[in-house]
């Protein structure tokens, strides 16, 4: 890591925009007892679905409402919603992945899809409740970053490729487990950040925001 930098790491949120704002409180008073230059926290993707608040997570990251700056990444997760704003049918498999939940915090009537019927309707209504701040944060959300000799993405890469051709369904998709031979094949892993030097080394991440202590990427 740069020196002087330090880095929150947070991975799925999914909706809990609750444990997010407590989350928020934990890093503005860890910030406090820290010496740095630069701080940044790197979001893993998956700010939505499952969740009770989706749109006040989208809110709170688009704005920028956190103690340091933000760098966001995608989620499969929000594939989902924006596969959904221009094919209504994805919502067939998208409401067993939480997103009736995303939608209803949006203030979508899901009466009908909850029963797998009116989805065109209840896509053209989504359409009108999606602040335009909203999409054009989850149209810059980038798969992957680099901050000094850490590689942070949403799942997972795939062995053999190097990161800079890494496909996009990989980062965002594969399990930790098929990157990492080591974890057994049972193992579900939410995010994943990778140490570069001196040699490539797997740091899976599950954080689904339990509040627990603190503790930065060094």
């Amino acid at each position: 890591m740069p020196d002087g930098t330090l880095v929150y790491c947070i991975g799925d949120i999914h909706g809990r925009d609750d444990l997010l704002r407590a989350m928020a409180e934990r890093v503005g008073v860890d910030l406090k007892t820290r010496s740095f230059d630069h701080a940044v926290t790197v979001f893993l993707g998956d700010y939505i679905d499952r969740g009770p608040d989706s749109k006040s997570v989208v809110e709170r990251l688009a704005s920028g409402s956190w103690p340091t700056p933000i760098m966001a990444l995608a989620g499969n997760h929000e594939d989902f919603l924006v596969t959904f704003l221009d094919d209504a049918n994805f919502l067939a498999f998208w409401r067993s992945q939480g997103g009736l939940e995303t939608l209803h915090s949006y203030g979508v009537n899901i009466g009908p899809a909850m029963v797998g019927r009116g989805f065109e309707e209840v896509r053209a209504t989504f359409t009108t409740c999606v602040p335009k701040q909203h999409r054009d944060f989850l149209a810059a959300l980038k798969v992957s970053a680099v901050i000094g000799d850490y590689f942070f993405c949403h799942a997972g890469v795939r062995p053999g490729v190097t990161l800079d051709r890494q496909r996009r369904d990989d980062l965002l998709n594969i399990r930790v487990s098929h990157s990492c031979p080591a974890r057994p094949s049972t193992a579900s892993w939410s995010c994943t950040v990778i140490r570069l030097r001196p040699r490539p080394s797997f740091v899976p991440i599950a954080l689904e925001l339990i509040l627990r202590r603190l503790q930065p990427v060094a």
